[in-house]
């Protein structure tokens, strides 16, 4: 797929990975409270989204941790979850 282009130009994963935020079923509510309750997280521990896609959870849950951080084989993916964090991919 690497160099297919949409019907405007622009690659097709660049595509997918923006609209893979509004396509994926949304996340519990809840899921924050939940997971602080039953790890006890702090906000100093380290998170690694492997397949973090375009940054949904890396995002959503940073506030949690002192360091997140997230892997994926796409690039637009990454490039999507940075564009989401605010930050530079690195």
């Amino acid at each position: 797929m690497t160099g297919t282009k949409n019907c405007c130009g622009t690659p097709k994963r660049v595509r997918a990975s923006t609209s893979y935020r509004y396509g994926h079923p949304a996340y519990s509510p809840e899921l924050e409270a939940v997971l602080t309750q039953e790890t006890g997280l702090d906000g100093n521990g380290r998170i690694l989204d492997a397949g973090c896609g375009p940054g949904v959870l890396t995002v959503r849950l940073a506030h949690l941790f002192a360091q997140e951080a997230g892997l994926d084989p796409d690039a637009g993916m990454l490039a999507e979850g940075c564009r989401a964090a605010g930050k530079k991919q690195s």
